[in-house]
């Protein structure tokens, strides 16, 4: 059990996190307790193939659980977050301030079965800019551009009783026709349940090629 864990408005200060390990194949984080942690739950930036499966969060601030640039291939299945609460926008990430249960950045990762149950924010939310962020906190386009990347699987999803919204998908690319002819895989919500949210349950913010099932 994590308890009052992590440091609030404090960068790389979070109860359980990756940085920049590159493949971290066989890592396995499961059946943990994070509760009333002071700032996120589990963070994972510029790691790939890393799973996080079975695990419990309770009322933490910012980003619970959380993928940040550089990272894919890493597996979140059958977690939960419930009562994740936003943060005033201390850090150097001001997306800690939608309090969103999970997020990720990089597209190309597998969330499944996990369960987003109430909170300040947003359920699940993904942001794709037009290039990745490096370790040094420079935006590189060397590294790709997130937008044209591979979407991961998005399926058995859940969220409920958001202030704001259960899902949002924002500046994703990988369905406009370049792509297609690429054989990008594009986002597919499949089986997903987003419902009890204030404003609205899946929300699509400038991007084309989302397919609900």
């Amino acid at each position: 059990q994590f308890r009052h864990m992590g440091h609030a408005y404090q960068d790389d200060r979070y109860p359980i996190q990756f940085k920049y390990c590159g493949s971290a194949a066989g890592s396995d984080v499961s059946r943990n307790s994070i509760t009333s942690s002071n700032q996120r739950c589990i963070s994972i930036d510029g790691t790939s193939d890393v799973t996080v499966s079975n695990n419990t969060a309770l009322e933490a601030p910012g980003m619970c659980y959380h993928i940040g640039n550089e990272a894919e291939n890493n597996i979140f299945e059958k977690n939960i977050a419930a009562l994740s609460k936003s943060m005033s926008t201390g850090t150097s990430y001001p997306h800690d301030g939608y309090g969103p249960s999970f997020s990720y950045y990089s597209p190309n990762n597998d969330f499944i079965g996990n369960v987003a149950a109430g909170g300040d924010g947003y359920g699940f939310i993904s942001w794709l800019n037009s290039a990745m962020k490096t370790e040094s906190g420079a935006y590189s386009a060397a590294l790709g551009n997130p937008r044209y990347m591979d979407y991961g699987l998005f399926k058995d999803n859940v969220a409920h009783s958001y202030q704001k919204r259960g899902m949002e998908f924002r500046y994703f690319e990988q369905g406009i026709q370049a792509n297609k002819a690429k054989g990008i895989k594009q986002l597919v919500m499949e089986n997903v349940k987003s419902y009890r949210n204030k404003l609205s349950g899946i929300r699509l913010h400038y991007g084309q090629g989302a397919t609900l099932k």
